[in-house]
């Protein structure tokens, strides 16, 4: 969580950006995310169960709602072997990275890449 941080300010402007989280976090990655994303300046919009099913309905029945100031943020992390991968989606835009556990702490195993 602190390596993707360490992204995103470069990135963004904190004092500037919101980001609106557009599923729930219940893990350990994502509240650290979103604790440290606080701590960096970003403000961070948390999802609840209710909001994602108001959106749901809002899209489903093509309903013209106010935009969403701010970014949309979502994540992903998933295990393939000794390799952890993180994907972060930024409105349209795909950040990954992949980290390799050694001796009981975690590395990057290679660069961020960037897609749009």
């Amino acid at each position: 969580a602190d390596d993707a941080t360490a992204q995103i300010v470069r990135l963004y402007p904190a004092a500037n950006t919101q980001f609106n989280l557009r599923h729930e976090v219940n893990d350990p990655f994502g509240k650290a995310l979103i604790e440290n994303l606080r701590l960096e300046g970003f403000a961070v919009q948390e999802a609840t169960q209710q909001s994602i099913q108001q959106q749901i309905i809002a899209t489903s029945n093509h309903l013209d709602t106010e935009p969403q100031k701010g970014l949309a943020l979502s994540y992903v992390v998933d295990q393939s072997g000794d390799l952890y991968h993180v994907k972060l989606m930024i409105d349209d835009m795909r950040l990954s990275r992949a980290f390799s556990v050694q001796a009981d702490s975690i590395h990057p195993a290679g660069l961020w890449v960037r897609k749009e």
